[in-house]
C-alpha cells in the first residue's frame, strides 16, 4: 500500500481536478520506496477483505491502490463505483495498465501480458493497450519496457525481494520438493510434509535473516517500521508463515506459490480478478474505477459527507502518527455512510481502531482476528474491521 503527494489529482476518464486543501500533509511522501512501483501485487487476501467489507451491489467503495489487485477484486461484488487512491503515481500507472489490459485484450492475452503465462510477445500486446492508457501512464510504460517484457506482476520492489527469497529456497530445497507441498491432499498431510521436508535449521536461519529488520527496511522502506520499537522481525514473520503452511490449505494459496515457485501454481489458483470465470464481469466493470493520485489526508477533506459505503485502507496506518491516525478515522466517519465498513492490515505494530477517541466506529475485534487466521498471506500481524455507527 502507498497513499500522499503534493499536488493530488482525481482522474475519472480524462477528467482531472486539483485538491487544494493542505491540511494533514503526508508523512512519507518523497521516500525512495514511493518513487517507483513498490508493490506490483497486493499481499492482502481478497477473500477475507470481502468478508470484512461485505461489498454489496451499488456500493461506493474507497480503496488504496497498491498493486491494484484488491481494488479490482472489489468489482466482482458489483459496486457502483470504486475510488482508488495512491500518492505514488507509479502504482496508479500500474492499475491503469491492468485496466487497459482488461479492456483491450482477451483473457489469455491478458494473462500473457501481465506475466501469468510465459510469453515472448508482451511488447506487441502492450502496443494494443497503449492507446487505452492516459498520457502519463503511457509515457511511464513507454519508458519502462523492460518491466513490460518481463511481466508487470514482477515489477514491484517488494516482489523482487520476495522472489529472491524464493529463488534461494529453490536452490537449497529444489523446485520439486517445494512444488510437492502444494499437492498435499489434506491439512494433516500438508502439516506433516512441512515439518518433515521444509522446516528446520536452514529454513529458520534463512527466514530470520531475510525477514530481519535490517533486510526488511531495504526491501520496503524504513518508514514502514518507524513506529515499531522492537526487533525479532524474522521470528515473527516465520511464525506467521508457519501458520500459512500448516494451518490453512495451501492448494489455492497463490501468495505462497508466487514466492516459493516464482510463478502461480496454475490458472486454477489465481487472484480472483484474474480468474477466467470472472473475466467478462471484470471487463464490463473496470470503467467504474476512478483513480486518485494524491494524499489520502487531503483527498478525504475534499469529499462530501456520507459518500462511501466501504473502505479498504490496506496497511496505511503502519506509518501514520497518532494524531493523524485518529484524524483519519474521524474523516472516514464523516465521509462514510451509516453502517459503512472499513478494513485495514498492520504489518508488525498492531494498531487497534481508536474507538475511545472515535466512538462512531465500532471495532469488530473478534471477527477480524478470526479472519486473520484464514489470511493466506503471512506479511501482516493484525487485521482491523470497523463498522460506522452514526445518526
Amino acid at each position: 500500500m502507498t497513499a500522499g503527494l503534493t499536488n493530488p489529482t482525481l482522474v475519472a476518464g480524462q477528467q482531472e481536478r486539483a485538491i487544494e486543501d493542505h491540511a494533514l500533509r503526508s508523512e512519507v511522501a518523497g521516500r525512495p520506496f514511493f518513487r517507483a512501483i513498490g508493490y506490483s501485487n497486493c499481499w492482502e487476501d481478497p477473500a477475507i477483505l470481502q468478508e470484512a467489507l461485505q461489498v454489496q451491489p451499488g456500493d461506493v467503495c474507497f480503496s488504496i491502490t497498491s498493486g491494484g489487485c484488491n481494488t479490482l477484486s472489489l468489482l466482482l461484488h458489483d459496486p457502483a463505483r470504486v475510488v482508488a487512491l495512491d500518492f505514488n503515481p507509479s502504482q496508479n500507472h500500474l492499475l491503469r495498465f491492468k485496466i487497459a489490459a482488461f479492456k483491450g485484450l482477451e483473457h489469455g492475452e491478458l494473462l500473457e501480458l501481465i506475466g501469468v503465462r510465459p510469453s515472448s510477445r508482451r511488447p506487441e500486446l502492450y502496443q494494443r493497450i497503449r492507446p487505452l492508457l492516459s498520457d502519463e501512464a503511457r509515457a511511464y510504460w513507454d519508458a519502462n519496457q523492460k518491466q513490460v517484457a518481463r511481466g508487470v506482476l514482477y515489477a514491484g520492489r517488494l516482489e523482487r525481494y520476495l522472489l529472491a527469497f524464493g529463488a534461494l529456497m529453490r536452490l537449497i530445497y529444489g523446485r520439486k520438493k517445494l512444488r510437492a507441498l502444494f499437492d498435499c491432499a489434506t491439512l494433516d498431510e500438508q502439516r506433516a510434509y512441512y515439518d518433515r521436508h521444509i522446516d528446520g535449521p536452514i529454513w529458520r536461519g534463512i527466514f530470520d535473516v531475510f525477514f530481519s529488520r535490517a533486510v526488511m527496511t531495504r526491501a520496503k522502506d524504513k518508514e514502514h517500521f518507524r513506529l515499531v520499537d522492537f526487533d525479532g522481525f524474522g521470528k515473527i514473520f516465520r511464525g506467521r508463515a508457519a501458520h500459512a503452511f500448516t494451518g490453512i490449505p495451501i492448494r489455492d494459496n497463490y501468495f505462497l506459490a508466487l514466492i516459493l515457485l516464482g510463478s502461480y501454481l496454475d490458472e486454477e489458483a489465481l487472484p480472483p480478478y484474474l480468474a477466467a470465470e470472472n473475466f467478462a464481469a471484470m471487463r464490463e466493470r473496470v470503467e467504474r474505477v476512478e483513480l486518485v493520485t494524491g494524499e489520502i489526508e487531503r483527498y478525504l477533506l475534499s469529499v462530501p459527507d456520507d459518500t462511501f459505503d466501504k473502505f479498504n485502507v490496506s496497511n496505511l496506518f503502519d506509518w501514520i502518527s497518532e494524531p493523524n491516525f485518529v484524524r483519519l478515522h474521524q474523516e472516514i466517519v464523516r465521509v462514510g455512510r451509516k453502517g459503512g465498513r472499513m478494513a485495514n492490515w498492520n504489518t508488525l505494530l498492531a494498531r487497534a481502531i481508536p474507538a475511545e477517541k472515535v466512538p462512531e466506529i465500532e471495532r469488530q475485534a473478534d471477527a477480524a482476528q478470526g479472519l486473520l487466521k484464514r489470511d493466506r498471506a503471512f506479511l501482516y500481524a493484525n487485521f482491523e474491521v470497523g463498522v460506522i455507527r452514526k445518526a
